[in-house]
Formats: C-alpha cells, structure tokens, sequence
C-alpha cells in the first residue's frame, strides 16, 4: 500500500490573478517531477480563498489562495 504523504502551503498575493500566476508556477515546477500532475479545485473552500489540490504520485497538495495580501490584520513577513 502506497502512503500519502501530504502537503498544505498557502498563497498571499495582492491579488487572485498574482495567487493564481504563483499556483501555474508551482504546477509547472511539480510537472518536472511527474507530468500532468491532477489538479482540482475543493467544492468546499471559500470562493474568496479558493483552495486548489494536486495530486501527483504518492504526493498531496492543498494549496489555498489569499488574495488582498495587506488587507489581513497581522503581516505575513514578521511569521
């Protein structure tokens, strides 16, 4: 049996075009290691933060987008 091994990451950007451009890249960037990676969007995010998930091998991603960076109360850089 194969084991999962999963991975969360999330994206801040100024806005949903700069979040998805970053998604495209990571994309292309897991393509290197496995071709056609299966990419899906999760029926049950936020539609204001659309969380994405690719499946490539034995590898999990949920990737969820956050556009309006400078719009949150706490600065993602001091983290």
């Amino acid at each position: 049996m194969n084991n999962l091994y999963k991975q969360s990451l999330r994206i801040y950007g100024d806005n949903i075009l700069e979040c998805e451009k970053t998604l495209q890249t990571l994309i292309n960037s897991i393509s290197l290691y496995q071709p056609n990676p299966a990419v899906s969007i999760d029926q049950n995010s936020s539609l204001f933060c659309p969380k994405y998930i690719i499946y490539a091998n034995n590898l999990i991603y949920e990737i969820q987008l956050f556009p309006g960076y400078k719009r949150w109360s706490s600065n993602i850089l001091d983290k």
